[in-house]
């Protein structure tokens, strides 16, 4: 597996080369990759390295094996663009991917002209189906989204003049740019009493570095006990925790408080970058289902993304009863509790190219 991954990572170094664009891997220079990253016109969080080493991971604890192509784009020797990459081989497949889902075009760098960014755009993608029909996949799958633009991306518009279809979803925002009086008035009526009656029963707090270790293994047995089992590698939470540490996520908990005892009933875990913060995962005592836990803690989770002076929390997608393929009850369920917070939506394009072999 390691001789053909490397027949693909010396692919895509050849395309590149002869499509005029330098070329390195963020495996084999990381630094550059972290100060790059702090350039970019939108510093998306599935961009961070720290995303990235946690959905590379996690993907390894799911039985897909998995490789970092991502790569640091450069014109005349100037960085010009991040192209979070990989590949995932299953069982069944081999799949090209961005870290974490569907393949995401380059994020570029402030003041690259629309011009350039159209043209490394249009290159990036050829090479995709030239890489996808290497590793003999059936489609291309790809996601474009940007909350702070609702123009079509260079990389979109040129998948669907070559033949690609889409699909639209819906995504559910805060714009932090509010007031937190007006953020707070938006969310859905019934959660504001439901939030008051939270914050009198319990404690509930985002956690220092400080105490992180000691909250965060709390967090972890919480997690495995909700969910009868370890669902994820030891090394998923290591770097969750690292990312916290490093200023890149947060950890917010909900304590019970009791003469007796003080137990941890609930947490939730929120990556963030400069520009956006996006909830991670969460673990809530299912014995206190009924009780609006999780509803403090994205209360919780919208100030601190505020305090750090991000423009956006993306609470995640939403799915309605229309949609193709019909969403089953739960998943309609979770979205309507998400959208009881948002106070914008936008839209993300899921894009399908259908690869045809001679």
């Amino acid at each position: 597996m390691l001789k053909s991954f490397q027949l693909v990572k010396d692919k895509l170094k050849l395309l590149m080369q002869e499509a005029g664009i330098e070329h390195s891997y963020r495996t084999d220079n990381r630094m550059k990759w972290c100060q790059t990253f702090e350039l970019l016109s939108r510093h998306s969080v599935e961009v961070s390295s720290a995303a990235i080493d946690f959905q590379l991971e996690y993907a390894q604890s799911h039985s897909c094996e998995s490789e970092d192509l991502s790569s640091i784009l450069s014109m005349n020797g100037q960085a010009v663009a991040l192209w979070p990459l990989s590949i995932c081989v299953t069982s069944i497949s081999s799949q090209l991917t961005s870290p974490g889902g569907y393949l995401s075009s380059p994020a570029f760098l402030r003041q690259i002209p629309h011009a350039l960014q159209t043209k490394i755009s249009k290159t990036c993608y050829k090479i995709c189906l030239d890489l996808a029909i290497h590793l003999g996949q059936e489609e291309l799958l790809s996601r474009c989204f940007d909350p702070a633009s609702s123009r079509l991306s260079p990389w979109h518009v040129y998948a669907m003049q070559l033949g690609a279809s889409c699909a639209v979803r819906h995504e559910a925002l805060v714009d932090l740019n509010q007031s937190i009086q007006d953020i707070k008035a938006s969310f859905r009526k019934s959660y504001k009493s439901l939030i008051n009656r939270s914050d009198k029963l319990w404690s509930s707090y985002v956690v220092p570095s400080v105490d992180l270790s000691h909250e965060w293994e709390k967090f972890k047995a919480l997690h495995i006990a909700v969910a009868g089992r370890q669902t994820r590698s030891d090394d998923t939470w290591i770097l969750q925790k690292k990312a916290a540490l490093d200023n890149q996520g947060f950890l917010v908990v909900v304590y019970r408080n009791s003469d007796t005892s003080r137990d941890l009933i609930g947490a939730g875990f929120f990556t963030v970058s400069r520009d956006e913060g996006v909830y991670s995962n969460g673990a809530y005592d299912r014995s206190l289902f009924d009780q609006p836990i999780s509803h403090i803690v994205q209360l919780r989770a919208i100030e601190e993304l505020k305090n750090r002076g991000c423009d956006w929390y993306h609470i995640g997608t939403c799915h309605f009863p229309g949609d193709l393929p019909t969403p089953d009850k739960k998943v309609l369920s979770i979205s309507l509790f998400k959208s009881g917070f948002a106070n914008q939506f936008s839209c993300s394009y899921e894009l399908s190219h259908k690869l045809t072999y001679d």
